[in-house]
């Protein structure tokens, strides 16, 4: 999440999480909290896969929130496994696919 203070967090204070083609298999965010990013742009978010093909990442569990962008961002070639996450109050909305 944000490293600012609570009071003086702002959704897109931060890039995200990226996952690019060639990202190692192994890949679990479970019961985390990740809030706050989307800085990048308009296609960015709180979680960002792009040409993911190799190493599918797993996400569960997770409240996602805050983006300035959306709460996760896909591009056509990435399918990660996401499971029972709470998204809300992205800017964008919750998933672009």
């Amino acid at each position: 999440t944000s490293s600012a203070p609570v009071d003086f967090r702002w959704a897109g204070d931060w890039d995200g999480i990226w996952f690019y083609n060639g990202t190692p298999g192994g890949n679990v965010l479970d019961y985390c909290t990740i809030s706050y990013g989307g800085g990048y742009g308009n296609n960015s978010g709180n979680l960002n896969f792009h040409n993911e093909t190799v190493g599918t990442p797993v996400i569960s569990n997770c409240q996602i929130s805050h983006s300035a962008a959306w709460g996760g961002y896909l591009n056509v070639n990435s399918n990660p496994i996401l499971s029972d996450n709470v998204l809300s109050n992205n800017s964008s909305g919750d998933w672009n696919r």
